[in-house]
């Protein structure tokens, strides 16, 4: 199966909304349909997903850890929160 970026699969749509914006449509590991705007632009995300190098290792470097997470994972801060959260009240 062919994936719009094959880094990262879970990736389904990158739209870009301005020259340092981009609109990023993933599917969480649970099939959960997820989207978040991150601060990039279009021409350095592809060019990351293109390479072998990590995050670190290039512009996206500036991202936020939530950006960043979201960008490999699909997983939104939400979603943390609302894993975390169930786990953390069923501990009690």
């Amino acid at each position: 199966m062919s994936h719009l970026y094959d880094k990262c699969p879970h990736v389904k749509s990158v739209e870009s909304l301005d020259e340092s914006h981009i609109y990023v449509t993933c599917e969480t590991p649970w099939s959960t349909v997820t989207a978040m705007e991150v601060a990039v632009s279009l021409e350095l995300f592809e060019d990351w997903a293109k390479t072998d190098k990590s995050i670190s290792d290039t512009g996206l470097s500036c991202l936020s850890s939530e950006e960043r997470e979201f960008i490999l994972t699909g997983i939104t801060p939400k979603n943390w929160e609302d894993i975390f959260g169930l786990l953390e009240s069923g501990d009690e």
